[in-house]
């Protein structure tokens, strides 16, 4: 456990481990505190500091006048002076005084750059500058990243490290050239986002352009006891053949659909397109400077993934990256997101998890598919996730995994992520096979006959309660709400207040667990199961919907019977 002291040795300082990197701070108040041209701070967790002050010696002033309009609580050693630390506020970062250790890691950031001495400028020293954010980064950021669209970089904040870059040769797309184009891909870090956890991108200069300071601000799930073998509802266990696996807790209760599993950030981002290229030195230099500059303790989680080839840091992105669509950007490139906890979890053909990732503010969640047991394995699908597919897929069909008969289905996965499915339905006896490789079929011939137009609308009727049949007897629950909602219009359209209401519901039960309990897509059919009548597609079909066809039609209320005439009165009282 790494120690510093003041000058007299009365205030000592210890933390669990040495900070990888520090910063240098060039404001007239710590240059007045100190006592000299800047000052070497560590910013660290309040919580991992241990400060003893046995002799009670240490003393605190707070410093009003800064330029940012914080208060600064500086901490000294009121015997011989030594500054420890500089605080602003309890939730805040504690930037312990460098000079309290034996060892100073180099700098890599400059606060106060422009109060730099100019007989000491050091413009290429390996500095990342940051004279937006001042204090140490306490301010409150920009909300536009400083990285230009021009494919120029600069290494102001929120990048702690000066971007690496590289020339990549693509290939052309269009048909029948042969010319080649260079793309700019780097490497940017930030050590300090989601309370240490870090995270990288080797992505183009726009990419990281359109990353806001507003979402860095947002990390969620952080350190604390998220990068291990045990988390809440789930522990990593041996899995068989599989190597490990995160298990449901056996002392947890039932773990319900749409309840969330794990919640974090990637660590690591990579655009898809460079590893498409061929592998180079430049390629594999970009790669691993994104994973050198990470926390220590989240390289470490990196590169102890599995890996299906040679080990290296595009071995380990590919075997356990996901594919997200970034929308920010023009051309909404597909990035692999690294998340260590999310790595751990083995796939299946019909998972019992499904995976959300919100790119507005990076969080990545795992929640239930449907109820887990005790015990039970949790599994997920390595396909992209059913909302992005739904969102930006061009397809009329989305290319889903799942939805491929068996030994189409194994020959992908093998092709795509290097490994033979052994999950329960692709190592079920040849009959459960043959079952649902008919299904499947079925579902595809259903899907093949809905019609795209309005006026064909009463075929829905007939089509969907067979094809939702199908898809919940397959256990493609991620397609089920889609077409109830559907069906649920549908009717509405056509005056059927109940039919609309029923599958309004079911729709709304099912969002709630694909999409999130406050997703958009579940409140919607909450409101129409709510008040079908008040809704914009009530009674908007014209015509008799019937009319012709057979079948679906709801059978006509029974007409009421006629109430008994009254009896006349009766002038003396008996019992009838």
């Amino acid at each position: 456990m790494p120690e510093g002291r003041c000058n007299c040795g009365s205030v000592k300082v210890s933390m669990p481990s040495m900070p990888e990197q520090s910063a240098i701070c060039y404001c007239s108040n710590c240059r007045r505190a100190g006592g000299s041209m800047g000052s070497v701070i560590y910013p660290v967790n309040q919580s991992e500091v241990t400060i003893n002050d046995a002799k009670g010696h240490l003393k605190s002033y707070e410093d009003s006048d800064t330029k940012s309009g914080n208060t600064i609580t500086r901490k000294f050693c009121g015997n011989c002076g030594s500054p420890v630390a500089s605080l602003v506020g309890d939730d805040k970062p504690m930037f312990l005084k460098g000079g309290l250790f034996e060892q100073i890691p180099i700098p890599v950031l400059k606060s106060f750059g422009e109060e730099e001495p100019s007989w000491m400028k050091i413009e290429k020293s390996g500095y990342a500058r940051s004279p937006a954010i001042q204090d140490g980064l306490i301010n409150q950021p920009a909300t536009t990243c400083p990285v230009s669209q021009d494919g120029e970089t600069t290494d102001t904040f929120p990048w702690t490290h000066n971007p690496t870059c590289v020339n990549v040769d693509m290939a052309n797309e269009e048909e029948d050239t042969e010319t080649v184009t260079q793309q700019t891909f780097c490497a940017y870090t930030n050590v300090n986002y989601n309370h240490g956890r870090g995270v990288s991108f080797v992505a183009s200069p726009e990419v990281a352009a359109s990353v806001t300071m507003e979402t860095f601000g947002m990390g969620i799930g952080g350190m604390a006891g998220q990068i291990g073998e045990e988390m809440g509802m789930w522990e990593v266990k041996q899995a068989g053949v599989r190597g490990k696996g995160l298990f449901a807790k056996k002392d947890v209760a039932a773990i319900f659909a749409g309840e969330s599993l794990i919640v974090q950030t990637p660590v690591l981002f990579v655009a898809k397109t460079l590893l498409e290229t061929p592998r180079t030195t430049t390629t594999q230099l970009v790669l691993k400077k994104a994973v050198e500059q990470l926390p220590g303790k989240t390289r470490q989680a990196v590169k102890k993934l599995d890996v299906n080839v040679d080990g290296s840091i595009e071995d380990i992105v590919v075997t356990n990256g996901v594919d997200v669509k970034w929308p920010w950007v023009d051309d909404v490139p597909v990035l692999l997101a690294v998340v260590p906890e999310v790595a751990r979890i083995n796939h299946a053909c019909r998972p019992n998890t499904i995976w959300r990732f919100n790119d507005y503010t990076l969080a990545f969640e795992i929640a239930a598919l449907k109820d887990i047991k005790p015990s039970e394995e949790i599994t997920r699908s390595c396909t992209l996730s059913i909302l992005q597919l739904h969102m930006y897929s061009t397809d009329s069909e989305p290319d889903g995994f799942e939805k491929r008969a068996h030994h189409r289905r194994v020959r992908s996965l093998e092709d795509n992520f290097g490994f033979t499915c052994e999950c329960p339905l692709c190592t079920a006896p040849e009959d459960e096979i043959m079952a649902s490789t008919d299904r499947l079929s079925e579902i595809k011939a259903l899907r093949s006959v809905l019609p795209t137009d309005p006026s064909e609308s009463p075929k829905l009727l007939g089509l969907l309660p067979n094809l939702i049949e199908a898809l919940e007897k397959e256990g493609l629950i991620t397609e089920l709400p889609m077409y109830e909602e559907i069906l649920a219009y549908t009717w509405s359209s056509f005056g059927i207040e109940d039919r609309a209401k029923y599958w309004a519901g079911r729709a709304q039960r099912h969002w709630a667990v694909v999409a999130g309990k406050e997703s958009w897509e579940q409140r919607r059919c909450g409101e129409l199961e709510r008040d079908v009548k008040a809704h914009s597609t009530w009674m908007t079909w014209e015509g008799d919907p019937w009319d012709g066809k057979e079948g679906d039609k709801p059978e006509p209320e029974p007409e009421p019977e006629p109430e008994p005439e009254p009896e006349p009165e009766h002038e003396h009282e008996h019992e009838h």
